[in-house]
């Protein structure tokens, strides 16, 4: 208690003493001064092998970080865009004598992870832990390092993972307007653009990844940095025993062309449903080593870097358009592209557009205040100077100065370079490098913007793939004629009208990722508007019931819940038998808006204002396809359903098969179905 009371009495003098002090708490506070903190002390070693290795020791703690990286990466993938990814992920997947499992459990047991993987021009593998098992770890990485086995039934788990990937960054719309703004920059088909695809990964054979190792995975084309509690003399006699069998050889040079930027111009990607539009404004930077390099990256902080930034006080603060807008400088040793970035509601989509291009041209037409620049260049550094806190930091910033050319003494010397920038440098690299004539636009959106967007200016349309929007073929037939064509398809007005029950069975198979899942379907059928289905992957069974008049949905273990009034009148429409054939019936609102590759693209409008896109077969005229937006809480999520195999049951066509895609998982069904079965009105309330 007296403890308490003393320290009370000092907490009141103290701000006693402030008060007396008369702070002005309208004035800003000055920055403390700079402390000086220096680039840490290295050893660069080479073993006998001609791997080149950072020795960076740091005795406060008895941990050790290990980093490798690989001097060749997604630019190396040559046709088979992936392969430098998936050979660094099966890098842990078996080695030596040790497969998989084991070295997961050899390595758990010392709490030590080995992460690998690939982007850009390079490949990595890294690991830290406590001193005392470092060895043990090294063991292993060299092991995965000099000789992985690449194992069969790996690759065949790995590829279905790497294709869910693929699914999920299509879901993401910042993703791929990142992705697009590559080929904008760097060229349709360059390196540097490169994307990888379903066909793509799926091509990639065992061969191909010890083709893509014996090839680039040398010591001389290699560093590795070593970060922590080990001194050279402890640690060249492990390195050289762990990597004996590591030999040296020929790599060849991957050449890497020069940019070739696509035409300025907005590039439009739709994706029905979004609420948002995803922005991104992208212009050509320079190559790493390039003196208007650091300037440029520079530009980037001014305009997004931080809550400091330009957008951040416009685009969040005054106009209320987005929440994070932001801007960055990549940094490749060859080249680079500067990008401004924002999601924004879609209304204020071109409001935002030309927000951007506004600060952008500031840059270029006033000198930032010298206040103002101040203020961006000491955050920047002090936040690079924080960063040598950080192992990966102080490995990375020693391993990329090898790979670009950049000689330590620069690296070193950056923060008084960085600080020493002026004004009129960026103005002037403003001037050269971010006029809006050198600036592209990518937008990934609702297709309700794009007519706003075609008010601006030329607009490329490029599917969420990023291929060109192909135009499609002059549309010869009415909505009407389609859908009378369908019904005729069907089997006839009066045949499908006969149809007053059925029964859907089936055997779903639901695909995420590397994991599957088997079970049941079944969906029953009653005019009017009465629906129960059950869904049966054992892990989760899901049920919903349709009366005609209220619906519910219940989730194993949970009980049934009633749905709201909207979501029930929805379900009611849903439970219409055959319902393709009774869209127009329904109020469902459709335009033919073109014929491709063999199929009637039909924008459809349903009575809840959903937008959906069928396909119907433009010979057989039955539905092929249906693209829809479902909405999530963590949004809008894309799907499609396909159908295939018609088949006739008591003279009307369904569908055999059926494939549900969408980022997450995919669900495909075999199809049984029994026409005119007699179902209690009982089985559709739970």
């Amino acid at each position: 208690m007296k403890f308490i009371i003393q320290t009370l009495a000092f907490v009141v003098i103290l701000t006693s003493m402030a008060f007396a002090q008369k702070i002005d708490i309208t004035k800003r506070p000055e920055p403390l001064p700079a402390k000086d903190i220096s680039f840490p002390p290295y050893k660069e070693i080479m073993l006998k092998n001609g791997l080149k290795v950072f020795l960076v020791e740091d005795h406060e703690q008895p941990t050790i970080a290990f980093t490798l990286q690989i001097r060749s990466g997604e630019t190396s993938d040559g046709a088979k865009a992936g392969l430098a990814n998936i050979t660094a992920d099966m890098l842990t997947k078996g080695a030596g004598k040790r497969t998989a499992l084991e070295m997961a459990e050899k390595l758990d047991s010392i709490a030590i992870g080995i992460q690998s993987g690939s982007a850009g021009e390079a490949s990595t593998m890294s690991f830290s832990g406590l001193k005392k098992h470092f060895s043990l770890a090294l063991t292993i990485a060299s092991e995965m390092i000099v000789q992985p086995t690449f194992p069969k039934d790996e690759l065949d788990k790995m590829i279905p993972q790497v294709i869910a990937e693929i699914k999920q960054e299509k879901s993401r719309p910042t993703s791929i307007a990142a992705a697009m703004s590559r080929k904008v920059i760097y060229g349709m088909n360059h390196p540097n653009a490169r994307r990888r695809s379903d066909q793509s990964v799926k091509s990639i054979t065992v061969e191909d990844l010890k083709n893509f190792h014996a090839t680039y995975y040398k010591p001389n084309n290699a560093t590795l940095a070593i970060v922590g509690d080990i001194s050279a003399k402890d640690l060249v006699p492990m390195l050289e025993k762990a990597f004996k069998d590591w030999k040296k050889g020929d790599v060849p040079k991957v050449e890497i062309p020069p940019p070739s930027p696509m035409p300025v111009g907005t590039y439009f990607i739709p994706r029905p449903g979004s609420a948002q539009s995803s922005i991104m404004t992208v212009s050509l930077g320079v190559p790493y080593r390039d003196p208007n390099f650091e300037t440029l990256s520079l530009c980037a902080d001014m305009m997004g870097g931080s809550f400091g930034g330009r957008l951040f006080r416009t685009l969040r603060e005054t106009y209320s358009y987005t929440y994070t807008p932001g801007a960055f400088m990549t940094s490749g040793k060859n080249m680079n592209r500067f990008a401004c970035m924002a999601d924004v509601r879609n209304p204020v989509t071109d409001s935002a557009i030309n927000v951007i291009k506004q600060e952008l041209a500031r840059l270029s037409s006033e000198k930032v205040p010298d206040e103002e620049l101040s203020r961006m260049k000491r955050y920047i550094v002090g936040r690079y100077l924080l960063s040598f806190e950080r192992s990966e930091f102080i490995a990375n910033v020693l391993q990329f100065a090898d790979y670009s050319g950049r000689p330590i003494a620069e690296i070193k010397s950056y923060p008084e370079r960085f600080m020493a920038l002026s004004p009129a440098q960026v103005q002037g690299v403003a001037q050269k490098y971010l006029r809006n004539d050198q600036t592209s636009t990518i937008v990934v959106g609702s297709p309700d913007v794009l007519p706003v967007l075609q008010k601006m200016g030329k607009v490329y349309e490029y599917s969420l793939d990023l291929e060109p929007q192909v135009a499609g073929e002059k549309v010869d037939i009415s909505v009407q004629d389609l859908f009378k064509k369908h019904i005729q398809a069907l089997g006839g007005k009066d045949k499908i009208d006969a149809v007053q029950s059925l029964v859907i069975t089936s055997k779903a198979a639901l695909e995420a990722g590397p994991q599957k899942l088997e079970g049941t379907f079944v969906r029953k059928l009653k005019s009017p508007n009465k629906e129960k289905t059950s869904t049966d992957l054992k892990v989760m069974k899901q049920d919903t019931w349709v009366n005609g008049d209220k619906a519910w949905s219940a989730r194993s273990p949970q009980p049934a819940q009633e749905l709201p009034p909207t979501e029930a009148a929805k379900k009611r429409t849903e439970a219409t038998i055959l319902i393709s054939a009774k869209l127009l019936d329904l109020g469902y609102k459709a335009e033919v808006t073109s014929k491709k590759d063999g199929q009637y693209v039909v924008n459809i409008t349903t009575p809840s204002s959903d937008k959906e896109v069928y396909y119907f077969d433009t010979k057989t005229y039955l539905l092929s396809q249906i693209d829809k937006t479902v909405t999530q809480p963590q949004g809008a999520m894309p799907v499609t359903v396909k159908f295939s195999d018609y088949m006739n049951v008591g003279g009307v066509m369904f569908p055999k098969k059926s494939t549900t895609e969408n980022p997450n998982f995919s669900i495909s069904h075999e199809f049984t179905y029994e026409v005119n079965p007699v179902i209690d009105d009982k089985e559709f309330t739970p």
